[in-house]
């Protein structure tokens, strides 16, 4: 029995074999055929392989290196550049060597130039686990602007001067009316100068001649009404804002509100991608913490706790916060309730409710950028970027409370004075006083030390050099520098 199902197996197993060997045949060219027509599928792929893969190394040479030194022009379009990008990423993938999502999209924005530096901070921070096409359209999107003295720029307003239209993209249109008191109302258009119809007494449909339009070169336009096209308001239709107002509360961390941010993209200095705000309703002092997981937000909330109950002689009445995974789990509800805490749960969908914590995350974010911006410094550095900016938002007035959160909070107006600095009169150290001459300039003695890498290899301290170089290397890698 056991022979009959192997001998059928493997006469199987051949059949399959020669239908894979005549398919692999029928899509080859007539010389590869004739090559090829006595080989079963397996010698097939080994022979093809010899043949090819020399071809496929170069193929793979070319593509990679025009994909590594293609760089954007100042003042071209950024759409074709990187289509072109994608073009060769697809390619290598092809040949077996594909470009993972983050280094693909990293290789796409290292080509952009100087002037898509802020894009860069802010899509790494925010929008790294885009696709390349979203990225694509984030970037067309922000295309940055052009120069007053771009070459192309200045030639598309010369050819646009010209030709008597507009070189904005936007077109002037002049209409004339026989009545002042009337408005023509486009229902294509996408801004319009009255944002609302509430004031106009009645409405008609347009006939042929009771409007006299004009594009920007002067040119006279036909005008004809057509019926209102619902698709077209539909699909501009906004939601309406939300004017609901909640109650404050009366006394410090009587509603503590608080939200998850992240992951952030960038790695903060000590291995943190994600932070967690808490803000008093009642004077808006807010706490920020860095996190390395979102699993850590209930351990957060317990330093929290017993930081601000300690300091301020109070217990935390209801902490608001929206459905996140993270305060749904049954260890914080049964701190919640060990120690008479109300949970706010904001409805799902409805971010508003919270507002008072998104609001204060995108003010966080805002501050880092600007900060990461201004600075010549790594964005690992945001995590001190937004605990400076935590800070300050505590020592600045607001709308929503009379004084500044930090005085609602400890009762002692902030310190805005300068930091005093000592009126000592300043000494060299007397170990550095033969470097001093009597007319009070330093010498600058020359120990011969080398200067460069080659020289350091070179010299009779070569080994002493190369043994400092790495222990210099071990420790910024240690503290990721």
């Amino acid at each position: 029995m056991v022979d009959i199902v192997d001998k059928d197996a493997y006469k199987k197993h051949l059949d399959e074999m020669v239908d894979v060997g005549c398919l692999m045949l029928a899509t080859m060219i007539l010389e590869l055929q004739k090559q090829h027509e006595n080989m079963v599928a397996y010698d097939m792929i080994e022979h093809l392989k010899e043949l090819y893969q020399g071809q496929a190394r170069q193929e793979r040479f070319d593509i990679s290196k025009a994909l590594f030194q293609c760089k954007l022009a100042k003042g071209s379009p950024v759409g074709p550049h990187v289509l072109k990008m994608i073009g060769y990423i697809e390619s290598l993938s092809k040949l077996g060597f594909p470009l993972s999502q983050e280094l693909a999209t990293d290789v796409i924005l290292q080509s952009l130039p100087d002037s898509y530096s802020q894009f860069v901070l802010n899509f790494n921070m925010n929008e790294i686990d885009k696709t390349l096409p979203q990225a694509r359209e984030r970037l067309k999107s922000r295309q940055s602007p052009k120069a007053k003295n771009c070459p192309v720029y200045l030639e598309e307003i010369k050819k646009a001067k010209a030709s008597g239209t507009s070189a904005s993209g936007i077109y002037v249109i002049d209409i004339n009316l026989s009545t002042t008191t009337s408005w023509v109302l486009d229902t294509g258009c996408g801004s319009h100068i009255c944002t609302s119809v509430q004031g106009l007494q009645r409405s008609r449909t347009l006939a042929r001649g009771d409007v006299d339009l004009r594009v920007g070169n002067g040119a006279r336009v036909a005008a004809l009404a057509f019926e209102v096209c619902e698709s077209c308001l539909l699909g501009k239709m906004t939601k309406s804002p939300f004017t609901g107002k909640s109650e404050r509360a009366s006394d410090l961390l009587g509603l503590i509100h608080s939200d998850v941010c992240g992951p952030i993209h960038t790695q903060a200095r000590g291995g943190f991608h994600y932070f967690i705000t808490f803000t008093d309703d009642f004077s808006r002092y807010g706490y920020v913490y860095l996190m390395r997981h979102k699993s850590e937000s209930l351990e957060k909330f317990k330093e929290f706790k017993n930081e601000v109950q300690n300091q301020l002689g109070k217990t935390i009445k209801t902490l608001r916060s929206d459905r996140g995974g993270e305060y749904l789990s049954l260890e914080f509800d049964d701190l919640l309730k060990e120690c008479g805490i109300v949970s706010e749960l904001t409805p799902p969908g409805t971010p508003q409710w919270n507002g008072v914590s998104e609001r204060r995350n995108r003010t966080l974010l805002d501050m880092v950028r600007s900060m990461m911006s201004h600075v010549d410094l790594p964005t690992s550095f945001w995590g001190q970027a937004l605990e400076t900016a935590i800070f300050t938002l505590n020592r600045v007035p607001f709308k929503s409370v009379q004084k500044t959160p930090y005085e609602m909070w400890t009762g002692k107006r902030p310190k805005t004075q300068p930091p005093r600095r000592s009126l000592r009169e300043r000494h060299a150290p007397e170990r550095y006083g033969f470097l001093i001459t009597t007319h009070s300039d330093i010498l600058l003695i020359d120990q011969d030390e080398p200067r460069t890498y080659q020289e350091a290899v070179a010299s009779p301290d070569s080994e002493k050099w190369l043994e400092a170089m790495r222990s210099e290397m071990d420790s910024m890698y240690e503290n990721q520098v």
